[in-house]
């Protein structure tokens, strides 16, 4: 995308678009997956994910990626708030606090 030249603006747009997403999801995403099931809400944030993840490698136009990176945004709270919630309603109590930590770690690593 040639960001070399670019301005620092237009390079901290990135993480500006990333940010307004996940700001715009908090509000929405976690009702609608109260309302109509965390499944749907889990299934349709990792598609829409992947669907931007690889619209990010093909892209060479700068605009198309900062909307890709707002998308990963809106992503966000499907796969991480609602995703930890389904996942730990499958599993016994005892074992939740150490799902939580493997989970955390290996976001934290990754």
């Amino acid at each position: 995308m040639d960001l070399l030249c670019e301005s620092k603006f237009k390079i901290g747009l990135f993480g500006s678009c990333y940010f307004l997403g996940e700001i715009i999801a908090f509000g929405i995403i976690p009702p609608l997956a109260d309302n109509y099931g965390r499944k749907l809400i889990v299934s349709i944030s990792i598609a829409v994910s992947i669907f931007a993840q690889f619209g990010l490698l093909i892209t060479h136009n700068i605009y198309e990626a900062y909307f890709y990176y707002f998308l990963l945004g809106l992503t966000f709270p499907g796969k991480i708030i609602v995703g930890y919630t389904y996942l730990l309603e499958f599993n016994k109590v005892r074992y939740q606090d150490i799902i939580i930590y493997i989970l955390n770690v290996s976001l934290s690593v990754g």
